[in-house]
């Protein structure tokens, strides 16, 4: 059945799941992810770290406490292009079989967010573009790696064993592993190894890639 809140397919499994966990919050929990939503300049997490504080507060796991988000941003998201008010959301919970005292807390939430949804609205679409193409960065793994250094390698066909033994310095390489998905949601990843200068040289390059982006968004209407 087509929804105005939760968009034109309906109401998922996953969905359904979601919002039965998000109608049990309690108005201290609910209040957490308002007050998360607000003081966010862009209310879209990209990594777990970005929402720890608000799994603290509102005494969830992680994966709740992400999916509930993503929740919020679609009733935010829907609320807000199709012009619905609180009452025409509580409407359509009451129709779900809700108890009425959830659907009264959760609709004094959304009245309390009102000032919220366009500015939730435009991160979500801002995201779904930077999802848009090639497989997005979900996480990133650094370990730096303390290798030795010996006159010859254990594979070399010398037979030399003073050489095999002979210690003669060590180096420190980076192991950079890269986890991604694609919007479709399959996963990859990559693990790369970097020498101390390739780190600095990408450090750098990061750094002057950052600065040209802050002068490219001066000669823009952002």
């Amino acid at each position: 059945m087509e929804s105005k809140v939760f968009g034109p397919e309906g109401i998922s499994d996953q969905v359904k799941r979601d919002l039965d966990t998000l109608m049990g919050l309690s108005e201290q929990q609910l209040n957490s992810f308002g007050a998360w939503l607000a003081d966010r300049a862009n209310p879209i997490p990209v990594a777990w770290s970005e929402i720890e504080d608000l799994r603290g507060s509102a005494g969830l796991d992680g994966e709740t406490t992400n999916n509930l988000l993503g929740l919020l941003r679609m009733i935010f998201t829907n609320w807000h292009t199709s012009s619905l008010t609180a009452s025409d959301v509580r409407h359509e919970l009451e129709s779900l079989k809700y108890p009425e005292e959830q659907v009264a807390r959760f609709t004094d939430f959304l009245s309390r967010s009102e000032r919220l949804r366009e500015r939730v609205y435009r991160a979500a679409m801002r995201r779904s573009y930077e999802l848009a193409g090639l497989p997005t960065i979900d996480d990133l793994s650094i370990v730096w790696d303390l290798r030795p250094v010996f006159q010859e390698p254990a594979f070399s066909p010398e037979t030399d064993i003073g050489a095999l033994e002979n210690l003669v310095t060590q180096t420190f390489v980076m192991l950079l592993e890269i986890s991604a998905s694609r919007k479709d949601g399959k996963r990859e990843s990559q693990t790369y190894q970097l020498s101390e200068d390739e780190c600095d040289r990408l450090l750098t390059a990061l750094t002057n890639s950052k600065r040209q982006l802050e002068v490219f968004k001066k000669k823009l209407l952002i």
